[in-house]
Order: structure tokens, then sequence, then C-alpha cells
């Protein structure tokens, strides 16, 4: 089953792609009848927004990347990952290692 686009809420709501944008984000200038049917529309079609097209319209990922030279005798920047992982707590993280280099992304 192909994943809801704001395109396809827009079609079967029969509106524009602002208007659904507008109800998805909570702005101003969508009356309260069209809103409710909108959120209608999207609740029955179980869409949710792309979180990665989100990030590239507002050019802000929210992604953390560290690359750092893999030193045994020093926990300093295990330490800094870990503590950055826990305090971002994200809702998914993809860690890799390999013996010249480790590296931790967090994804959200």
């Amino acid at each position: 089953m192909n994943e809801m686009t704001l395109k396809d809420i827009a079609r079967l709501a029969n509106c524009s792609t602002a208007t659904v944008s507008r109800v998805i984000n909570n702005e101003k200038g969508v009356s309260e009848e069209t809103r409710a049917y909108i959120q209608r529309v999207i609740d029955e079609n179980g869409y949710q927004p792309n979180k990665q097209a989100k990030g590239l319209a507002e050019q802000k990922t929210n992604t953390l990347l560290f690359v750092y030279e893999n030193t045994p005798d020093n926990p300093f920047f295990t330490e800094l990952i870990r503590g950055a992982i826990e305090r971002r707590k994200p809702t998914r993280s993809c860690c890799s290692t390999s013996s010249a280099t480790a590296t931790s992304r967090i994804i959200s």
C-alpha cells in the first residue's frame, strides 16, 4: 500500500495543498468547518506528514553527525556521543563503527 501524500489528501478533500498544509500546521486562514472536514479526511486515510519532506522544505534536518578517530584509551568522545543521544532522545538512531573511525548519527 502506498503512503498517502499531502497532494492525495488535497485531492480527496477537494481543496488546495496549501489549505491542507494550513490545517496540518494549525495555521490561520481556514474556516472551522473546512478545517474539521480536512482533518476528518486526514484521519480516515491515516495520513502522516513526511518528516523528511518537511525537513527539506524547512532546510532543517534535525540530524547530528559525529565523526572521530577511535582512540580506545580515551572514552571522552564515546561519552560525549552517548550524552548527546540520551539528551536528544531521538525516535530513531543509527550508529556505525569501524576500527579506524566511529560514527554516530541521530535521526528524528
